[in-house]
């Protein structure tokens, strides 16, 4: 039986902890590009290249599916062409659908109801735009994102993170012993241990194992402290290989669990809600449109495309889904107006014009008579012109439908 005594390897000085920096920390220039307008030019030119592209594949798969023959049983590319417009149509109606939550959204969150909506007020649409708007968000973004990463445990190389109390707290949640001295090579590693020493001696006679030490390249004359000393740097070797094997298993839970603080301190220096600042510190943007999230995710059907063609045209072509989008929300606009016209000049129709004046007519009027004459209030060019009162009034009543809630609660 050998015994092998591990000696601990000096600390290298020229290990550093890896640094999160911003590029203009380390002082990077941009390379000079085409300007915005110009990219945007590009941006547009490529997207409609790849929706003729994907017509085309679709075309000529379609084409080949028949063989050739005009007439012919339906293929699955023609089943992807009459889903479309049911998706976009299904689409549709969710979109109104949710259209017409939003004032009663708003009233229960004004009421105090903030569990209603898909969302809180305006959410962080201030956030974005100020993003646009002002030249030094993103920087100031970048600092923000850097401080939570240089706080954090993550920042940290293995042989810091294995000193550090969170890490070791997350250890003893795990089931491990952890102590006060916690050594990874002792207490994980078992580097101590009989058992572990004679395991690696075996290895170490193996051929084919990364330890081997083959004691025939060592001369007589060496003596054997030589060889020793090669086994007991295979050894340290070994034990360090296991110490990263155990980081590595252990490593992705830690950082799934440090990330819920990670989100939560961003949140609250950048003022946006969690959901956006888990979204950049993924390194997207805000995604929290408030009581308008439901209407931003677009409902894209309930029916699959069953043909890669038909998916990449008809699901995930912007120019086709745009195109299909706007036919559908013009057609059903027109049903629900054709459906309110049914009410005649009820009162129901009076409040569907007035709360939806973009989807339902464009007429201020109280649906209420004042005075001894029964007239209603006249509001002028509001009143009197409802297309211009329609244009006026939609993105009006909009704006104050979803700021409405950040007002009462103060945010």
């Amino acid at each position: 039986m050998v015994t092998v005594v591990r000696r601990d390897k000096p600390e290298n000085p020229n290990r550093r902890s890896r640094q999160f920096t911003s590029p203009q920390d380390m002082n990077i220039v941009p390379a000079e590009g085409p300007g915005r307008f110009q990219r945007g030019v590009d941006m547009i030119t490529n997207v409609f290249k790849d929706t003729g592209s994907n017509i085309a594949s679709y075309m000529k798969a379609s084409s080949d599916a028949r063989d050739g023959r005009f007439f012919s049983a339906p293929s699955a590319y023609d089943a992807d062409l009459a889903k479309f417009p049911i998706n976009q149509g299904a689409g549709a109606l969710e979109f109104f659908g949710d259209l017409l939550q939003l004032p009663f959204e708003s009233g229960a969150q004004l009421l105090g109801y903030d569990q209603f909506g898909s969302g809180q007020g305006s959410g962080d649409m201030g956030y974005m735009i100020n993003q646009y708007l002002d030249s030094d968000a993103a920087d100031r973004e970048n600092m923000a994102i850097n401080t939570v990463l240089e706080g954090s445990p993550l920042s940290l190389d293995y042989a810091g993170l294995v000193q550090d109390e969170a890490f070791q707290k997350f250890l003893r949640g795990q089931g491990f012993n952890v102590t006060d001295d916690f050594d990874i090579y002792r207490d994980i590693v078992k580097s101590d241990d009989q058992a572990t020493m004679d395991k690696f001696y075996s290895m170490s006679q193996d051929r084919e194992s990364p330890y081997f030490t083959d004691i025939n390249k060592f001369s007589a004359e060496e003596g054997m402290s030589v060889y020793n000393q090669a086994l007991e740097d295979q050894y340290n070797q070994y034990l360090a290989d296991e110490a990263n094997k155990f980081m590595e298993s252990v490593y992705p839970s830690f950082a799934e669990a440090q990330t819920p603080f990670m989100v939560d301190q961003l949140a609250t220096d950048l003022g946006v809600s969690p959901a956006s600042a888990e979204s950049i510190l993924m390194g997207g943007g805000a995604t929290d449109f408030g009581l308008l999230n439901d209407l931003m995710n677009y409902y894209e059907g309930p029916l699959e495309y069953g043909t890669p063609e038909g998916q990449a045209l008809f699901g995930d072509d912007p120019v086709m889904s745009l195109a299909g989008g706007i036919t559908a929300l013009s057609k059903t606009g027109k049903v629900l107006k054709g459906a309110k016209n049914k009410f005649g000049g009820n009162r129901t129709a009076a409040m569907l014009e007035q709360l939806y004046p973009g989807t339902f007519g464009g007429r201020l009027e109280f649906p209420v008579r004042f005075g001894k004459d029964g007239a209603r209030l006249n509001f002028g060019i509001l009143s009197g012109y409802p297309k211009t009162s329609g244009l006026i009034r939609s993105p009006l009543q909009a704006y104050g439908t979803v700021v409405a809630p950040d007002f009462v609660s103060g945010e």
